[in-house]
């Protein structure tokens, strides 16, 4: 029994060696945080709500669009992996992946690559600093936007109807899960390489989004965590 306790002490103490959590949001509030709103687009509700003494971020919407976005920028080179758990009420029927009229999703995972002006083209700077002028701020240099798909997709990668720069990778599809929990585990680098078919930029946040503005229907999801992390291969 001495020996087996052991074993496990060694073995968990190994785990914790092997892996390193950047970003870890069980959603007990919304400290970290912020509000990603939209000119002219009623805004999509976040709020906490507690279950069997957990608590899980619940994203409600209504003919919306909003999103919250973490604090934290994070090394993607350094935590290249993203894991999250989330359950969906109901998909929104008219959404359709590939048209500005049904770019809807019950629940969706960006990934925001930041621009960095020292590695971008003449172009690229003057597009961005004309965006920054009027925003205050550099837009994404690219996006991965993980999605709960209203169908099944044979095509995994999709880009978005209205920007290139956003990829759009089909995570979950369909009503079949639907109420159910579901976890996702993904690898940023991997990813990026197939939606953008190069390497991702160094810099990265992460962000939650709802929306049926375009489809305008109305629905909820539950968010019950998501991580950044690495795994070292020892």
């Amino acid at each position: 029994m001495t020996k087996y306790i052991v074993l496990v002490l060694f073995l968990a103490c190994c785990t914790h060696m092997l892996s390193q959590t950047f970003i870890s949001e069980n959603f007990h509030n919304l400290d970290h945080w912020s509000e990603l709103k939209f000119s002219s687009i009623s805004p999509s509700k976040y709020s906490i709500v507690k279950q069997n003494r957990k608590s899980y971020l619940k994203a409600k919407s209504n003919s919306s669009a909003s999103g919250i976005i973490h604090e934290k920028v994070f090394n993607v080179y350094k935590y290249p992996n993203l894991e999250w758990r989330w359950k969906i009420n109901n998909i929104f029927q008219r959404g359709n992946a590939f048209k500005k009229t049904g770019d809807d999703y019950p629940i969706r995972v960006f990934v925001m690559f930041e621009f960095n002006p020292e590695k971008a083209s003449f172009t690229q700077i003057l597009k961005y600093k004309a965006i920054k002028a009027i925003h205050g701020r550099y837009p994404p240099h690219s996006t991965l936007s993980y999605i709960w798909a209203n169908r099944y997709h044979r095509t995994k990668v999709i880009t978005s109807p209205y920007v290139d720069n956003i990829k759009m990778i089909v995570a979950s599809s369909g009503s079949k899960n639907a109420k159910t929990w579901v976890t996702k585990k993904v690898n940023l680098i991997d990813d990026y390489k197939k939606a953008f078919s190069k390497k991702p930029p160094k810099r990265a946040k992460i962000a939650i989004m709802i929306d049926s503005d375009n489809t305008k229907e109305k629905g909820f999801s539950f968010v019950d965590y998501i991580k950044v992390y690495s795994v070292n291969k020892k």
